[in-house]
């Protein structure tokens, strides 16, 4: 692992050494803690010194150490008599002058380290001390290191430390752990979680390393044993106090540990002077929390129960459910467990944890087979609404209908039509599209019968957006607004705010504005607080004002809805906005931002189903685009199951959509001609904006086909296109920032003009197999001179760069903006700032400083 926040360690030793050259020799202490890093630290450090004597000794972990053990370990590197001393075995005071005549020999500098002095035997500690009073006026730099979490009060070492630093040429230096700063960027490369990473080891290097060795799955073999090995030295009073604080949890307030019975204070005493505990006024800690995993890992099982259930009698009274609920669970008191962890689930939700609720909920299942019909299924409710937060759909569909099969067996009407509305959503995410119309169907006729409530205004809802999708927009807005009087008449404003996301899609879906009612849904939603409501409020708003190309709400309205799903665990929401606003960014032509965004969704163990339609056909995309036509065509095929299988009309429509482009750049006008066909075809009742592709395609895959009468016209620039005017068409999507958009228009006018201007703009696109298309066309209307396709120099460059945009990334080396970039190279500044984000994206960087340095790192720019 990369040596991480040292370079002021390094450079001090190198002030040092400069001493040393001097004739002031220096003694320099380096503590730490086990693992923090310190022989790393020499090591590097020996690395810029080659020139150096370098001897290395070290003292064992012995039950009886070898008597100057570290003494024999550096004689062969000094030479000079030592060695001889030694063998013949001479007495200590002639070893000890040896060594100083040793280091003094000569005119290099002699660097001595000797490691883990914390375990030196008595004989070492006084050739040390010994030493350290001579080394005045020698070349020489002494390092010592030792463990500062091991030291005992009145020790030897603490003693000749004491001494130690009251020579002149002595200099201390503590490592310190690395920051969670440090942790983070360690972690970014592996995909783990930072956060995580630094709460297991508290920035302790070693931890770290072998924790990303072993991609974080488990405590490492390496350092359970290192940990098992320190715990071993301790007494029987130490064990029972370090196997009682390990069950207690990560930080153990002491007043339970000492409740606790068989723990004695002595016993405590021991583990803090191991350096396995620390202690703050009323409070004990592991010193890195892999320890405590490692400690609880070695617990025999049944020794494991038996501390859980002593722990839960002594914090019996604490209030604190999650903390019962998990003594509780790991004691095997299902009892007890049924009491805490539904509650703590409840709280946790309360307060946005909604991956902690549903594993709380998770834990009550797991010990509710002796419950009543009823009580199961009102967990298994809790924990599909949950797991539907946390885009657990699979999950969640698997346990709506275990709830439902219960209900049904308690014969509850109120409570059957209320699973079979709560089950619509489930099977629509995973895939089953088709079973939405009968399960919303028979949730209404269950529940219509009995008094209106709740329950009936969801399932009404429920019915809409099922309405909605077969294109029956009339009677979706007519049940959704029937939902919402119901809900205002029972003073449920959280069925108003459900209510208006419907409304508005249904009207902007009809041709009118949907935005006023859906920022209405965010700002009720936001007054209640209610973390269900504002996440879908704030996503369908993001996606309609991305449909509608409104790019700076857009914009401002995904900062702030990332920024709460992601405070508030709603990784659902979290997952559609992010895979919507990736497609934006695409269609904006800014690929690079694009490509980040949504390789970072597809490659976490997001999204569910339904949320992998966005980010696959913009991969699918990008793919294509590049002409990287294997890994598009993965991605086009298997989204195009997964919107067959969701079954809704505008998935279906954009997955066609993108499949028309990739059959289009590979020249193949059948494919184009069968996605377009087949696109419209799937449509019962698409928006203004969704009709503009549909229709397009169609003629540009020369289908023919006559919109219904009920479908609105086409958004403007899609009717530019379809009436002929190319050149306006673009002009259009360049006024409401959709670079890639305006290009496509282009691409196919019969103008040579167009098509000139069409390949410029997928080149500053880094749309290379789109820009060939063009140049193909070219071809085929027969311009007398078509524009060559990039440079041998652009496939030669090191990263990949055009000559356009090397000068760009040279600019950016310079510090210039982009408007003064654009003065520089007669570029507008929606062109520099296209070339900035494919510089950003192929140098795999965020941040013009980051490409400045990765440009110079890899001396990608020549600078005078």
């Amino acid at each position: 692992m990369e040596l991480l926040e040292r370079d002021t360690f390094l450079d001090s030793l190198a002030e040092y050494v400069d001493d040393a050259l001097m004739g002031q020799s220096r003694v320099v202490l380096l503590a730490g803690e086990a693992g923090v890093g310190k022989t790393a630290l020499i090591e590097a450090f020996q690395e810029r010194m080659p020139g150096a004597r370098w001897a290395w000794g070290a003292c064992d972990d012995l039950s009886t150490p070898r008597p100057l053990g570290p003494l024999y370990d550096v004689a062969p590197a000094l030479g000079g008599d030592l060695a001889a001393t030694l063998k013949r075995g001479a007495v200590r005071e002639e070893l000890f002058d040896a060594f100083l005549s040793a280091l003094r020999a000569g005119d290099e500098l002699s660097v001595v380290v000797v490691e883990d002095l914390h375990w030196a035997d008595e004989a070492t500690l006084d050739l040390v001390k010994h030493v350290g009073r001579r080394l005045a006026a020698t070349r020489a730099l002494l390092l010592l290191t030792y463990r500062d979490d091991e030291l005992a009060e009145g020790s030897k070492l603490r003693r000749l430390l004491g001494d130690l630093g009251s020579f002149r040429g002595t200099r201390r230096m503590a490592l310190p752990p690395l920051s969670e700063t440090a942790v983070r960027s360690a972690a970014e490369a592996s995909g783990l979680d930072g956060e995580e990473l630094y709460r297991l080891t508290r920035g302790n290097p070693y931890y770290l390393s072998e924790l990303l060795a072993s991609d974080g799955v488990e405590v490492p073999a390496s350092v359970r044993d290192a940990v098992l090995s320190r715990a071993a030295r301790l007494g029987e009073d130490g064990r029972r106090a370090l196997d009682v604080a390990a069950v207690v949890g990560t930080r153990q307030d002491l007043a339970v540990v000492n409740a606790v019975e068989g723990v004695t204070p002595t016993g405590l005493d021991e583990c803090v002077r191991s350096g396995l505990l620390v202690e703050s006024e009323d409070a004990l800690a592991f010193r890195h929390d892999l320890a405590r995993l490692a400690v609880s890992a070695a617990l025999p099982p049944h020794r494991r129960r038996a501390l859980h259930a002593a722990v839960l009698s002594v914090v019996a009274d604490s209030g604190d459910d999650a903390r019962l609920a998990h003594h509780a669970d790991l004691a095997g008191d299902s009892a007890a467990v049924l009491r805490h962890a539904p509650a703590a689930a409840v709280s946790a939700a309360r307060a946005g944890a909604h991956i902690e609720a549903a594993a709380q909920y998770r834990r009550a299942i797991r010990h509710a087979d002796g419950l009543p019909a009823r009580a199961r299924a009102e967990l298994l409710d809790a924990l599909g609404f949950e797991t539907s937060l946390t885009d657990e759909w699979d999950e969640s569909t698997a346990v709506r209908e275990e709830a439902l099969a219960l209900w049904r067996e308690v014969g509850d009407e109120l409570r059957i039509g209320d699973a079979l509305r709560k089950l619509v959503p489930c099977v629509w995410r995973v895939g089953r599209g088709a079973e939405c119309a009968a399960l919303s169907e028979e949730a209404v006729a269950r529940l219509e019968v009995l008094p209106p409530g709740p329950e009936l205004a969801r399932a009404l809802l429920s019915l809409a957006a099922t309405r909605h999708g077969q294109g029956n927009l009339a009677e979706a807005l007519e049940l959704s607004r029937a939902a919402m009087q119901l809900g205002r008449d029972l003073g449920m404003p959280d069925l108003v705010v459900d209510a208006l996301n419907n409304v508005g899609a249904t009207l902007h879906t009809l041709g009118h504005d949907g935005l006023p009612s859906m920022r209405e849904a965010v700002e009720i939603a936001l007054g209640l607080g209610l973390d269900a409501q504002i996440a879908r409020s704030y996503t369908n708003l993001h996606e309609l004002l991305c449909i509608t190309w409104d790019v700076p709400e857009a914009e401002a309205v995904f900062r702030d809805a990332i920024a709460y799903v992601e405070a508030h665990d709603v990784a659902t929401y979290g997952a559609c906005l992010r895979g919507d606003a990736a497609s934006f960014l695409l269609a904006q032509g800014r690929s690079a931002d694009a490509r980040s965004l949504n390789d970072a969704l597809l490659g976490s163990k997001l999204p569910s189903l339904a949320n992998s339609l966005a980010p696959l056909t913009t991969r699918g995309l990008m793919c294509a685009r590049a002409g990287e036509t294997e890994a598009a065509w993965v991605s086009l095929d298997e989204v195009l199951q997964v919107a067959l299988g969701v079954g809704e009309p505008t998935y279906i429509l954009r997955v066609r959509v993108a499949r028309a482009e990739a059959h289009w750049i590979e020249r193949r006008p059948l494919g184009v001609a069968e996605e377009a066909r087949a696109g419209v075809l799937a449509q019962t009742g698409p928006d203004p904006w969704e009709v503009g592709p549909a229709l397009v395609w169609c003629r540009r895959a020369d289908v023919a086909f006559d919109a219904p009468d009920a479908w609105p016209a086409p958004a403007r620039p899609w009717a530019l296109e379809l009436a002929g005017d190319h050149r306006a068409a673009a002009h259009e999507w360049d006024r409401l920032g959709a670079a890639y958009l305006a290009a496509m228009a282009l691409a196919f006018s019969d103008r040579e003009e167009d098509l000139r201007d069409a390949v410029d703009r997928f080149r500053a696109l880094d749309a290379p197999a789109a820009e060939g298309r063009v140049r193909q066309r070219l071809r085929e209307i027969g311009a007398e001179t078509v524009p060559a396709g990039p440079r041998a120099s652009t496939r030669a460059h090191p990263a990949g760069l055009t000559q356009r945009e090397s000068e760009v990334l040279e600019g950016l080396v310079r510090g210039l903006s982009n408007a003064e970039l654009a003065r520089e190279l007669y570029l507008s500044e929606r062109t520099v700032e296209h070339h900035v984000s494919h510089v950003l994206g192929k140098l795999g960087v965020s941040s013009r400083t980051q490409a400045a340095k990765a440009a110079s790192d890899r001396g990608l720019v020549v600078t005078t």
